[in-house]
């Protein structure tokens, strides 16, 4: 299998690839048992991403989708950010995986999608308490 170059150029020399000392929120996908598994680390400035980081432990394209979305995630609004990298665009970024391998993209959305959870639910505890 040839994978698109986007992939390549991610996988073999990913960006941002390391676990983030004190994070401000962390988003987890996938099941470490089965293979595929990420973790993303945000640190944040209000509304805006600081910094971020990933690590993965899955296949080429799963590498690749953390290395591209936290390329992108550099200096973003939160609220582009969750509009923007849905699965859909990880993939379509990454130049087209094949149907087999597109959980892997999706891995990324959701751990995108799981580290906004998180800032939901500190953000409604925190308005709960005062």
């Amino acid at each position: 299998m040839r994978y698109p170059e986007p992939v390549l150029e991610h996988f073999f020399a990913p960006r941002n690839a390391y676990r983030m000392q004190a994070p401000d929120v962390v988003g987890r996908a996938g099941t470490p048992g089965r293979g595929n598994f990420m973790l993303l680390y945000l640190r944040l400035d209000g509304a805006r991403v600081l910094e971020a980081s990933y690590q993965t432990y899955g296949c080429c394209p799963a590498i690749a989708a953390g290395s591209l979305l936290v390329e992108q995630l550099a200096d973003a609004d939160l609220a582009e950010a969750r509009a923007r990298w849905t699965e859909p665009a990880i993939n379509a970024a990454l130049g087209g995986l094949p149907r087999h391998k597109r959980h892997c993209s999706r891995l990324a959305a959701e751990a995108l999608e799981h580290a906004f959870t998180q800032l939901s639910e500190r953000t409604r505890k925190t308005d709960s308490h005062g």
